[in-house]
């Protein structure tokens, strides 16, 4: 039955209500200005999160809205991400091709697998060019 006077607030609503907060006036702002200047103004590499995580979610929205307001000043980003086992194989190819379609617009990759594996790798990667720049 139809209530008149009734709204509907999506999950979509409410992330953009938690953003808004975060974009409150300078005197009051909920994010410091600096970690919002860090947030848009260098690459970033997400780590630990999952889709259905909302301090991830709200942060995603944040930075899409920022990067499109800064569209001469994008940076590359990474997502590490774990594919959902439990899934079935086409939906689950679904999800992850909609995710990564969905980042893109905002510059940001994503890597399908585990942290650990990709992080032993990265760290690998920043010794060797410390190693060859002398700065071990």
């Amino acid at each position: 039955m139809a209530q008149r006077n009734s709204i509907l607030v999506t999950e979509d609503d409410f992330i953009d209500f938690t953003v808004s907060l975060a974009q409150r006036a300078a005197r009051d702002p909920v994010i410091p200005h600096f970690v919002r200047r860090a947030l848009g103004n260098s690459s970033l590499l997400f780590v630990g999160y999952s889709l259905d995580d909302w301090n991830f979610r709200v942060l995603m929205r944040h930075l899409m809205k920022q990067q499109r307001l800064l569209q001469h000043e994008l940076y590359g980003s990474l997502s590490i991400q774990l594919s959902d086992e439990d899934m079935p194989p086409d939906r689950r190819a679904r999800a992850e091709k909609f995710l990564e379609v969905y980042l893109s617009s905002s510059r940001i990759d994503v890597h399908w697998g585990h942290a650990e594996p990709f992080l032993e790798e990265l760290h690998s990667r920043v010794d060797a060019a410390r190693s060859n720049r002398g700065m071990r």
